[in-house]
């Protein structure tokens, strides 16, 4: 397994959605239900822009953006109640009719060269392993960063 921290995941999450022919934004804000006043914050999107006709104003992010990739970034050893937070509020951005694909991720790195005491190879693997097997019948998908095969073959983007 090759180690790899959360910038380096950044970027190649960026650089494989922009291939891919997605606007990637970071930090991408929604609210959480049309009436409430709660935003969450996603990580990564990668996104299309919708024909102005179709957004109405005042809108927020969702009515703007059409999301095809959701990612959070983690630590392998994140608190499994914090993957399950980003499940549930992931679970919230509903699949609009004529969409084919739209797919949530949680992507955890295996690398903090900021950080004293992380983990050897072995325990990143073994925490890795644990929370996507403790999540493999979830809607959102737990990946190792150091292998994005699970979204390499993700659609292009229409017209890219």
């Amino acid at each position: 397994m090759k180690a790899i921290c959360r910038n380096e995941l950044y970027a190649k999450l960026v650089e494989l959605g922009s291939r891919k022919g997605y606007a990637v934004i970071p930090e991408f804000k929604f609210k959480t239900t049309p009436r409430s006043r709660n935003w969450k914050y996603i990580d990564l999107v990668w996104a299309r822009k919708r024909p102005r006709r179709l957004a109405r104003q005042p809108c927020e992010s969702l009515c703007l953006w059409e999301i095809f990739a959701t990612f959070e970034i983690e630590g392998c050893n994140v608190p499994y109640q914090r993957i399950q937070d980003h499940v549930e509020a992931l679970s919230m951005i509903r699949k609009p009719r004529g969409l084919r694909e739209r797919s949530h991720h949680i992507v955890l790195y295996s690398a903090a060269y900021d950080r004293k005491n992380w983990l050897d190879s072995r325990q990143v693997e073994a925490a890795t392993q644990r929370r996507q097997e403790h999540f493999a019948h979830s809607t959102v998908s737990v990946i190792d960063g150091s292998s994005l095969k699970a979204i390499s073959g993700f659609q292009r983007a229409k017209g890219a």
